[in-house]
């Protein structure tokens, strides 16, 4: 399907929608220029609203898409509106340890004791798209200097979202650990992780514990890079978290 890339914007961007994209660099007036996007909601939400949920959920899905693929597009974020996200994420995470669950996570309802599929939906989901918009940042944009507080919010993050080795819930728990991992490769968070290994040493064995799960343990000479590719345990010394 062809999409009309004038029209899409750093709220409404779909994952689907991200390979029209076409490479360029932002021209002046475009959509970006001067035009900051409306303010994500603060964090929790007071009333119990399963649509505002999902819509807030999805509008850190876009943002993070937009992040890591609209790069040198007309349609990629400016300075200031990755600064304005980034300290939103940053002070609205949930940093409170009397939490039942969920400190240092992004999740949405004020009410953290939820069902196991309603804490992956709005407190994991969530959390994984905030930490990989933060890798990201952190990674590729000097700006992130000037968010206080980035780097302990980014540490808070991390150990939430692999408290659960990235499972979901009942049924559909490997489908869930996939598509977690998806969400993590767009903030190429595990390469963050590999190139960080003397500062998050628990997160390394979390990372291989992951792995171990997707690979099972019938294939035992290769390992998964999370891109899709396999790689042989005898071929040369790439990293196999890289993404």
């Amino acid at each position: 399907m062809i999409f009309i890339t004038e029209d899409l914007d750093f709220d409404n961007l779909t994952s689907d929608q991200v390979h029209h994209l076409v490479p360029k660099r932002p021209p002046p007036g475009s959509v970006f220029m001067g035009h900051p996007p409306p303010p994500q909601k603060s964090l929790p939400f007071i009333e119990y609203d399963l649509k505002a949920y999902q819509e807030a959920v999805r509008g850190f899905h876009h943002r993070l898409t937009l992040l890591r693929c609209a790069k040198d597009t007309r349609h990629s974020p400016t300075d200031a509106q990755i600064e304005v996200f980034t300290r939103y994420l940053v002070e609205n995470q949930r940093d409170n340890r009397e939490l039942h669950f969920g400190h240092g996570s992004w999740a949405i309802p004020e009410d953290t004791a939820m069902p196991g599929d309603a804490a992956v939906d709005f407190a994991f989901v969530p959390s994984y798209l905030a930490v990989a918009s933060l890798v990201l940042v952190k990674q590729r944009y000097p700006l992130a200097k000037n968010v206080k507080g980035l780097e302990a919010s980014l540490r808070r993050g991390l150990r939430f979202i692999f408290i659960k080795d990235l499972r979901g819930a009942g049924f559909d728990a490997n489908r869930e650990l996939l598509k977690a991992v998806e969400y993590l490769s767009l903030g190429m968070v595990f390469s963050f992780v590999a190139d960080n290994q003397k500062m998050y040493p628990r997160l390394v064995e979390k990372v291989r514990a992951v792995e171990s799960t997707i690979m099972g343990d019938t294939r035992p000479s290769t390992r998964l890079e999370f891109d899709g590719r396999v790689q042989s345990s005898e071929s040369p010394s790439t990293h196999p978290w890289r993404r």
